[in-house]
């Protein structure tokens, strides 16, 4: 059975498969949280250096021949390296030094540790890195304390814990932070409050609770809120209808019931919600 709803602007699915109710948006199954492949929003900046388009060029030869995707501006400077699945390691990430113009760095899965950081860390232009399931630690991510420009960061399955917050917390322009299945606690997002330009942070399969919501409240530009699989219960509810700049919030997963849901009502501009596998019942569909 699938019905669909919309009331103000929000639209969801909702329908019942087996003995789980699943009350998602309707392009997401409730048993994942949704993918998430847009990093490397920030690459928009053009530049002018004729003899650094002829390098970056040469570069960007030496990376495609490994198997990595990059990206050139219409200056012929390299601004996006994409490594994924495994195509740079600590020894050839260093053919990046010399990429003096690049805005953004997927190393998604790539066997790169620590070690590997110093070499980003001297790419005083960077916008975006994309660290997800890599060997990068706290002290890796400390290397990038110098990156001012920093806006997106992922670290999805690394083996940080809460003393990355620290480091994390030196980059006022990030807008976008995933920490999804991490070591990360309510203390590290207590660490995080300064994070006033933050638009979307991913929490999901962490030992994130109640505590952590009260911190992410007072993030006044936060949109996009992942929790899936997290500590969050009922008593975190009234704080999440207060963030009232809300969008999108994933609540898959959790012990959330009923009574969440009578308070996730009154977010005035939430356009998505996905509260699969809880507690919800038939009687919390009406207060949507």
């Amino acid at each position: 059975m699938t019905r669909t709803y919309g009331h103000k602007r929000l639209s969801v699915v909702f329908g019942v498969v087996g003995t789980f109710l699943v009350l998602v948006s309707a392009c997401n199954a409730p048993d994942s949280p949704p993918k998430d492949d847009t990093q490397g929003q920030a690459t928009e900046e053009t530049t002018t250096d004729a003899a650094a388009s002829a390098d970056d060029r040469e570069l960007a030869k030496k990376l495609e021949d490994l198997g990595v995707v990059c990206r050139l501006d219409d200056a012929g400077h390299l601004i996006l390296v994409d490594a994924s699945g495994g195509k740079l390691n600590d020894e050839n990430l260093q053919l990046l030094a010399e990429a003096k113009y690049l805005r953004a760095v997927k190393l998604t899965g790539c066997p790169v540790s620590d070690k590997a950081m110093e070499v980003l860390a001297g790419l005083t232009t960077l916008k975006s890195v994309g660290l997800d399931d890599t060997q990068v630690g706290n002290a890796g991510v400390a290397a990038l304390d110098g990156l001012e420009r920093l806006e997106e960061l992922f670290l999805t399955r690394t083996p940080i814990d809460d003393a990355a917050a620290e480091s994390i917390a030196k980059h006022p322009k990030l807008r976008r932070l995933r920490l999804r299945g991490t070591a990360i606690t309510d203390a590290a997002l207590a660490k995080l409050e300064g994070l006033t330009a933050l638009e979307d942070i991913d929490l999901s399969e962490t030992n994130v609770g109640d505590a952590g919501v009260e911190s992410l409240a007072k993030l006044p530009a936060l949109v996009r809120l992942n929790l899936w699989t997290t500590k969050v219960t009922d008593a975190a509810a009234p704080t999440l209808a207060g963030m009232t700049q809300l969008k999108w919030l994933n609540l898959d997963n959790t012990v959330v019931s009923d009574a969440a849901v009578a308070e996730l009502a009154k977010l005035p501009n939430l356009e998505f919600l996905h509260l699969g596998r809880s507690k919800i019942t038939d009687a919390a569909i009406d207060a949507l």
